[in-house]
């Protein structure tokens, strides 16, 4: 099942015997559950660009596109993603703004609060043998966001990688490994003539 645009309704129900794409927006007022019976995937789109110039020079850019997004607005909502081998989420949107409701992930395999990369790459031709290449590139993370109650549980691993998971009470994340959350990294480097690199922290963008 691959779902695009938006969908919207007081209870929402996704339910594929093998797997479950989600681009765009989906609304669910007082009830949103998804259930795949292999995978459940909600990638965000990416957007690149390129330029190039007879001497060799050229740009490359890639930039975030739609996001997937997951909405429950009603106070005791339910949000329920659940899926019997992976769930993956890249830089994608989850809030659930109702008062005392309750959230799942449930994976039988892996979950991953994943991210998407953008940036860019730029090479300066000079010279015939003299050229700089210079990248920027920044991870930009998946928010979950939830006014009440979230339990975050899968049998093997669970990552939430340079992502934002925020509830009204405590987090409760289970995986078999006891993995912690990884970082957001922001990396830039250069190679050629005169080559740097450097690498450091940046906080991800607030969910609104």
């Amino acid at each position: 099942m691959d779902n695009q645009g938006m969908m919207a309704a007081a209870v929402t129900q996704l339910t594929a015997q093998r797997s479950i794409v989600q681009r765009g927006l989906v609304v669910g007022e007082q009830a949103l559950l998804l259930q795949a019976g292999r995978d459940s995937h909600l990638p965000s789109t990416l957007n690149t660009s390129e330029s190039q110039q007879a001497s060799g020079s050229y740009c490359t850019h890639t930039t975030l596109g739609e996001r997937a997004r997951l909405l429950v607005t009603q106070p005791e909502g339910v949000m329920s993603l659940q899926a019997k081998r992976d769930i993956d989420l890249s830089a994608a949107q989850v809030l659930h703004t109702g008062e005392q409701g309750h959230t799942l992930f449930s994976a039988g395999r892996n979950l991953t609060v994943g991210a998407a990369t953008v940036g860019y790459q730029q090479r300066i031709q000079q010279q015939p043998n003299d050229y700089l290449i210079h990248s920027r590139y920044q991870e930009i993370g998946s928010q979950i966001k939830v006014a009440g109650t979230i339990h975050c549980q899968a049998n093997n691993d669970f990552q939430a990688i340079a992502s934002e998971i925020s509830s009204g009470i405590p987090v409760n994340q289970n995986d078999t490994n006891g993995n912690p959350l990884t970082a957001l990294e922001n990396s830039q480097e250069t190679d050629g003539a005169l080559c740097t690199a450097t690498r450091k922290q940046q906080k991800i963008p607030t969910l609104t």
